[in-house]
């Protein structure tokens, strides 16, 4: 029971209210944040800051980047995600009153006088 609550406990403290997307056909925006996924399968978060036969971009860290285009499978946008946002909360925060509310109604109720048909 506390694990499990440990559990949703976390998720909910590590979720967060963006994703990445891709794309599909919208503009890079200079300036702005996106993620590099590169054909190996690593990723990099990247402030685009020009474009060409290479991407050249700083990271949230401050690092310098220059990433040749033939790497790149894809750029991700940063997007709200309600079901991050409000899904995911709401059926963990549910969850959890659903085992508050059975560990109450076993432990309780079980046993006592109320289990009998009433008070004797």
């Amino acid at each position: 029971m506390k694990k499990t609550n440990g559990i949703l406990v976390l998720c909910l403290l590590f979720t967060s209210c963006y994703s990445y997307r891709p794309l599909k056909g919208e503009p890079v925006i200079l300036e702005n944040m996106y993620q590099i996924r590169f054909i190996e399968n690593s990723k990099k978060n990247l402030r685009i800051l020009e474009m060409g036969d290479t991407i050249k971009g700083i990271s949230a860290s401050g690092k310098k980047f220059e990433i040749p285009t033939d790497r790149v499978a894809e750029i991700r946008k940063k997007k709200f995600s309600i079901v991050k946002t409000i899904v995911i909360p709401t059926v963990a925060a549910g969850s959890v009153l659903l085992a508050i509310g059975n560990y109450v109604n076993n432990n309780l109720f079980t046993g006592s006088d109320f289990s009998e048909g009433g008070i004797k």
